[in-house]
């Protein structure tokens, strides 16, 4: 399927791309593939991930517009609303 065999392949591409939409990217399947791999061998969430969400926080707290956001994080504006929205507890 995705030619990956084991936890630590994985893990070793996961910390290589970061994200699980790279891996899918690297070997031509659905980011949704690599997601069922990694519960599958227990792996967690990215951490970079995890500390960029925590730097767009941080960002919007200053004062930052959604579109300056943007572009420091070159991500989509739906995905900067997503994370605001989902960590609106701390804002």
């Amino acid at each position: 399927m995705t030619g990956i065999k084991s936890y630590a392949q994985l893990k070793k591409l996961q910390d290589k791309f970061g994200t699980d939409h790279a891996i899918a990217m690297q070997y031509s399947v659905s980011r949704q593939a690599i997601h069922q791999m990694r519960n599958k061998f227990g792996i967690d969430t990215n951490n970079k991930k995890l500390r960029r969400n925590v730097k767009i926080k941080k960002d919007w707290i200053k004062g930052f517009t959604a579109d300056r956001l943007v572009k420091k994080y070159k991500i989509s504006l739906t995905m900067i609303y997503r994370i605001l929205n989902k960590y609106k507890e701390v804002l």
